[in-house]
């Protein structure tokens, strides 16, 4: 009889260890709540750490310049330059020693290093640093406020575009007639902003807003401009 018992009492704990129907449901429920709430978590989480390794390119960017107006009585270099011309990327190689560094991890490019022309990179050089014949000759000497004066900042040009590695602005382009944002204008690459290279050498994300709302001239008046011209 206690052995009968016993073998009642087992059953009864096996049935009661399975999950209903609805019991299940509000599991499943549950977790789909949760995975709502934490995937966007994530991807934000992923997206930061591209941010970072972004960052990282432009610094290392930022020393390769930096040794290459050492050997160039401190002057910046041009974003085309070289017989036969080459783009500034390419120009950089043998101080960079990378072609990688010109790949943003949230961006769908892959730079060789040997593209003459570096067509549709996500990085542009600021055309007012560029010493391109014409242009605005730039030396240190000449930038007063290197720690708010743009370098290198993240552009829009796409890969397929062909004059994506200068980045500008209108009105003040060269020459603004072919101004085209999505070649030589910012873009919010990552979480609503961009990675800046400044003349100082030091990288920061900001909104693309802040750079977009500085529409002053090439001058150091109260109307010039704050982020781009430097003088």
């Amino acid at each position: 009889m206690i052995k009968q018992n016993e073998m009642k009492n087992a059953a009864f704990k096996r049935q009661r260890r399975a999950f209903t129907l609805i019991e299940l449901l509000v599991v499943i429920a549950i977790i789909s709540i949760l995975a709502a709430i934490l995937f966007p978590v994530f991807a934000r989480a992923r997206e930061n750490a591209r941010r970072a390794s972004c960052m990282s390119n432009l610094k290392q960017i930022g020393l390769g310049i930096l040794m290459y107006k050492q050997d160039y009585d401190e002057r910046y270099l041009c974003h085309y330059a070289g017989n036969p011309l080459v783009a500034w990327p390419v120009i950089l190689q043998p101080y960079i020693k990378s072609t990688q560094l010109f790949d943003c991890p949230s961006y769908n490019y892959t730079f060789s290093g040997t593209t003459a022309s570096a067509a549709g990179i996500p990085y542009g050089y600021n055309q007012w640093l560029s010493n391109y014949p014409g242009w605005y000759p730039c030396t240190d000497a000449t930038i007063t406020r290197p720690t708010t004066t743009v370098m290198v900042a993240e552009t829009g040009g796409t890969p397929d575009q062909s004059t994506g590695y200068l980045v500008s602005y209108s009105p003040y382009s060269l020459p603004p007639a072919t101004y085209d944002a999505t070649k030589y204008g910012l873009t919010s690459r990552h979480l609503g902003g961009l990675n800046v290279l400044w003349c100082d050498g030091h990288v920061k994300w900001l909104k693309q807003n802040i750079l977009n709302a500085d529409t002053g001239g090439p001058n150091t008046t109260a109307t010039g401009s704050q982020y781009w011209w430097g003088r």
